[in-house]
Formats: C-alpha cells, structure tokens, sequence
C-alpha cells in the first residue's frame, strides 16, 4: 500500500490569499484546521492578532511591490519572539512547514491556551517566510525582487472582500493601473475587479489559475466588443435549434 503524500507546506501569500474568503471567523477556523489537520479553536484575541499580522505584511507588500518606504521596525520586533527550529517530524495531515518558529511550553489541559500557541506559532512562521521576502527586496536595492506577484486576472464579483483583506482606494488603485484594459475602459469596467490572489512569478505565469485566465478572457471581449456575448448566446442558441431538429 502507497504511503499517501504530503500537503504542501503552507506559505505566507497562501495566508493572504485565503484572508480574501474569510468572510466570517468559521471559515478562517477552517483553513487553519486545514493547516493544522485537525480542529481548533483559538481565542477571539488570538484570530485578530493574527489576521492583523496578516493585514501588515499585504499592507507591506504593496508598499515593497511600489517601491514606496517600507517601516520595518514593527516586523524586526516580530522576529524577537521567534524561536526557529527545524521540525522535521510532524504529522502526515500538518502543512507546517519544517523550518517553523517554535512555541513555549503551554497548559495542555487548557485546549483554548493550546489552540492560542498552535495559532502564535503559524503567526510567528509566516512572518519569518515574509521576513524573508521582505530582505531580498532590501539587498536588490532599487532593481527590487519581486517572486511575488499578483495575478492579472479579472472578474465581476458583487461580494465583499473583507476589509482586513482589502487594500485602502488609492493602494488598490495603483494596482488597477496596472492593467491597460483598465485604464483603456475605464468607465465602463467600473465594475470590474482584480483578482487578490498572489502566487510566485513566472516569465510567462499572469494568472494564479486557469479559471481567472477564462474570466479575463470573457471580460476583455466584453469590453472590447460590447456585443459578443449577445453574439455569442445567439449562436448558441442557433446551434441549439439546429441540433434539435
């Protein structure tokens, strides 16, 4: 019998990624069970400081991805409570990676007081990955490295991302103007949104998934060509006619 793989160990822009579908604290409770292989159930104190956490580093990486100043001091204090360790025997179900920050001892009779450590030690790693990311940036100078990216695709979407995962206006504006298809119809793609989602840069890689690839498709013709898609249910329908008789 084949001894079933590994997950992947979890990464920091996988974090902010998933922070964008936190629509409520369940569904954060069920990443991190996720993560962990099992459920948990932390303090309310302990989520918000790591959603916080994880509010800072999207703030950062924007500020990085801009070449604006970047505060370092708040992450430099972070690391002092970091103990990194290498782990290399953790449970099949756990996508922690090997090289973690360690925890201090805590009351395993108290399962909210464990649950709290578990989260502060996923917190404290995914700050030494993105403390990590953040250097390489410092030692490329003004040529900043980015492996980092954020995916080209766009959609129509009438939910809510929640705000903890949102960029301020004019941080997220500067992320529109990235995209000329944007700028070109700028009224009427009014309503059209960026994916949030990072993923490590490519040469080629635009989109962090095949479906975002497809939606910017379908939106590019739109804009472009305001009547393809009543073009397009035109001929489905015809076909559809066709068939049937």
């Amino acid at each position: 019998m084949s001894e079933e793989p590994k997950k992947q160990a979890v990464t920091w822009f996988e974090a902010l990624n998933e922070q964008v579908e936190w629509s409520d604290p369940s569904t954060m409770l069920k990443w991190q069970a996720d993560v962990f292989g099992f459920q948990l159930q932390p303090g309310q104190l302990s989520q918000e400081k790591f959603a916080l956490s994880l509010r800072k580093m999207r703030m950062h990486l924007g500020s990085a991805h801009f070449k604006s100043p970047v505060e370092l001091s708040w992450l430099d204090d972070e690391l002092k409570s970091c103990c990194p360790r290498l782990i290399t025997n953790s449970p099949l179900k756990s996508r922690l990676p090997a090289f973690r920050a360690d925890i201090e001892e805590h009351d395993a009779s108290n399962s909210e007081a464990a649950a709290n450590a578990l989260l502060e030690q996923l917190r404290l790693t995914l700050l030494m990955q993105f403390a990590e990311f953040i250097g390489g940036t410092v030692d490329s100078g003004a040529e900043i490295a980015r492996p980092i990216d954020r995916c080209r695709g766009l959609y129509r979407d009438e939910s809510k991302v929640p705000e903890a995962a949102a960029y301020p206006a004019e941080i997220e504006k500067r992320w529109r103007a990235e995209i000329e298809l944007l700028q070109e119809f700028d009224v009427a793609a009014d309503d059209v949104v960026r994916c949030e989602y990072f993923f490590p840069k490519t040469a080629k890689g635009r989109f962090c998934s095949d479906s975002c690839r497809f939606s910017t498709f379908q939106i590019t013709k739109q804009l472009q060509e305001p009547n393809y898609l009543a073009a397009k249910q035109k001929r489905y329908r015809s076909n559809k006619k066709h068939l049937s008789t």
